[in-house]
């Protein structure tokens, strides 16, 4: 039985996508059905990002581009019978990328015509809930599912039916902790030596000003300072100009100049090769007691407290608030870190009552799928063009409605930036109009001098060639002479 997953992962090497995917992917293949997943073709950097999707993840990808949907040689599929359509986990139904996904989810279910549809580890945001609902209402998903509290009260107060499933990613974590803690060298366990995991996504959607990104600075400063290893944490690879992961952010705040050494630890390519027993081997750190974590990315966060390390979810905005959960309040750990075992403890006993949450959906949904579509599909048959589907009011292009106000936001911010070193080179230009002046006055200073110099070597050169000088040189000669013969000085 085949079955379409279409998600959180798009394409773009991040962390949690992946782990999402990574989650329902297993799920299914654990049941013995034949997965395809559905990503973006604007997501690839490069042919060897392709490449690394075939051989790390899966030879059975469907790209969406612009409408079409390609087959992984980029030519048009036809034919292709989808029994179930899953849309599993992210954090996209809010109105930074809401109505994109939705068109993407919308033409696949008008395309592939699946039998079932599925739609679970979601995060709502109450100002989307006007196009979610009409999406439900007009295409009927047989399980509706959330991953966090809020989520699960917005919809159940818009009159929704809805279940709490957790993260989709939550079994593959778990599969991850374990290949991470078996077999742990005994030299390793107890390890002495703290660590500050360092995690930074400075992107216009997680931080909304430089005053908020320099506080944030100042926030972090004092663990720099003090920790034993810094390990600079990177979850996104994307080389566009919009996203500052790690290593851009740590770059962009001088966040360095603290303290000009660490290391580097890539979750992305982790997640992606899925070579995680090697974890242990070049981050020992893991198993301190003096580990910590500090990032403002839900699944780099929920990872560490996968792994029994305290971590601290830092929460800027209205959708990271709702991430946090209970799970994290946005607070960073004491100076003295006296609160760590607490903190730990804390968030063992409520990823404990999750993950039963978790488990609970699950059985759930293993009987919904083991039994038949209780129902035709309430959708048309007919394949819809952009105009048909405008009057469910999606957008006629992903770009129109998922980028323009990310790429206005944007804007602005680099407009600021342009206005900033615009000012800037105000004050070059100042300065470097008081240098040429003081350089024009050395400059005649000097062509002063030289004149002083030429004139005074010809003054020389005329006392040299004047008889007078002859002379006198002629007399301090003899008199020379007549001292060393009345041994009154010697000779030389």
């Amino acid at each position: 039985m085949r079955v379409l997953l279409y998600g959180g992962f798009g394409g773009w090497l991040n962390f949690g996508d992946l782990l999402q995917l990574r989650g329902i992917l297993r799920f299914y293949q654990n049941r013995n059905f034949n997965p395809l997943i559905l990503l973006h073709k604007g997501s690839l950097q490069s042919p060897f990002h392709l490449e690394l999707l075939k051989t790390h993840l899966s030879e059975d990808l469907l790209f969406y581009d612009r409408g079409k949907f390609l087959g992984a040689d980029f030519k048009e599929v036809s034919g292709l019978e989808v029994d179930i359509f899953h849309l599993y986990g992210g954090g996209f139904f809010n109105t930074f990328w809401g109505k994109a996904q939705l068109e993407v989810v919308e033409r696949a279910l008008h395309f592939f015509k699946p039998r079932r549809y599925f739609i679970t580890g979601q995060q709502v945001s109450k100002d989307f809930l006007p196009p979610l609902k009409r999406h439900i209402e007009l295409f009927k998903p047989e399980v509706f599912a959330v991953r966090d509290a809020e989520s699960l009260k917005i919809c159940e107060e818009a009159g929704l039916e809805v279940e709490f499933s957790f993260d989709d990613s939550a079994e593959y974590l778990l599969e991850v902790r374990e290949k991470i803690f078996v077999d742990v060298p005994h030299h390793f366990k107890n390890f002495k030596k703290g660590a500050f995991f360092l995690h930074l996504n400075l992107s216009y959607y997680t931080l909304g000003s430089e005053d908020e990104i320099w506080a944030l600075r100042e926030r972090i400063k004092p663990y720099l300072e003090e920790a034993d290893e810094v390990i600079l944490v990177k979850s996104f690879q994307n080389y566009s100009l919009e996203v500052k992961d790690t290593l851009r952010a740590v770059d962009y705040i001088f966040l360095t100049h603290e303290k000009p050494t660490g290391r580097f630890l890539d979750l992305a390519s982790f997640s992606l090769r899925e070579n995680w027993e090697e974890l242990k081997d070049h981050f020992p750190e893991i198993f301190s007691e003096k580990a910590f974590a500090v990032s403002n990315s839900y699944h780099t966060a929920l990872f560490f407290t996968f792994l029994g390390i305290p971590s601290f979810l830092i929460k800027v905005n209205p959708y990271y608030l709702q991430k946090g959960c209970e799970m994290w309040d946005g607070a960073l750990p004491q100076g003295d870190l006296k609160d760590l075992p607490e903190h730990k403890e804390r968030q063992k006993r409520i990823l404990s009552q999750l993950l039963e949450k978790r488990e609970e959906f699950l059985k759930r949904f293993s009987e919904v799928l083991e039994e038949e579509a209780s129902f035709e599909r309430p959708y048309s048959t007919d394949i819809y063009t952009y105009e048909d589907l405008s009057d469910f009011g999606i957008t006629q292009r992903v770009e129109i409605d998922s980028y323009v106000k990310n790429l206005r936001d944007a804007l602005v911010w680099h407009e600021e930036e342009r206005q900033k070193l615009i000012e800037y080179a105000k004050k070059l230009e100042y300065r470097v109009s008081r240098l040429e002046e003081k350089t024009a006055c050395l400059e005649g200073e000097l062509r002063n001098l030289r004149e002083e110099r030429d004139n005074l070597r010809e003054e020389l050169e005329k006392i040299y060639r004047s008889r007078g000088w002859k002379v006198l040189s002629f007399y301090y000669r003899i008199k020379h002479w007549l001292l060393v013969k009345l041994g009154v000085i010697k000779e030389g």
